[in-house]
């Protein structure tokens, strides 16, 4: 006796979990958005690193981006430079910038300027 293989039907995309996905892929495109515009606005000199890890204490944006990508976008700080110096501090690539102390901050900063 064969068994069939059940018809499973694709839910409709006016379904209610539709619209919730709809409504986290826009949060998270705003997010990454903000991210983005953080990073460059560090890359070009707008924003200092001091400045974007003290936001960090009450921007969920800037408290949300890992510490080790705001240290790379510095101008003159390369990649290497910016995982060595937080190695140092003993912060890892996935540390965000919100996790890192007070104390911790004005070295690193004081390290990559």
């Amino acid at each position: 006796m064969a068994v069939s293989p059940e018809i499973v039907e694709r839910p409709s995309t006016s379904s209610p979990n539709s619209s919730a996905r709809e409504h986290v892929l826009s949060e998270m495109t705003t997010l990454r958005t903000a991210i983005e515009n953080l990073i460059a606005s560090v890359a070009g000199g707008r924003t200092s690193l001091c400045e974007a890890l003290q936001r960090a204490d009450h921007d969920h944006v800037s408290g949300f981006v890992y510490v080790v990508k705001i240290a790379e976008a510095v101008p003159g700080v390369g990649k290497i430079r910016a995982r060595r110096v937080l190695a140092d501090h003993g912060l890892g690539e996935r540390t965000r910038s919100r996790d890192v102390p007070v104390a911790q901050r004005d070295s690193i900063v004081a390290a990559l300027s």
